[in-house]
């Protein structure tokens, strides 16, 4: 990181400056981001800020916790009787 000394940097990028580089050093960090680099290449905001969208599993081949879509649909339903 670079350093800008105390009085030149506030308190707030400083903080978000040492986290980046805490994420992009941390061994433990690299090895998660790489394990979950599909669903981090895959990621769409609009689409996951839906219910259907949080609970799918949008990479297909890969394997990763999710919500089984028998319960996704069981959800809508719900959603749908309840509107």
């Amino acid at each position: 990181m670079l350093d800008y000394g105390a009085s030149e940097m506030p308190l707030e990028k400083m903080c978000f400056e040492d986290l980046k580089s805490y994420l992009a050093k941390n061994p433990d960090c690299r090895r998660l981001r790489a394990s979950m680099e599909g669903y981090l290449d895959a990621y769409n905001p609009i689409a996951s800020g839906t219910p259907a969208g949080i609970f799918i599993n949008r990479v297909e081949e890969l394997e990763f916790e999710c919500v089984p879509t028998s319960l996704m649909e069981e959800v809508l339903k719900f959603l749908n009787v309840s509107a």
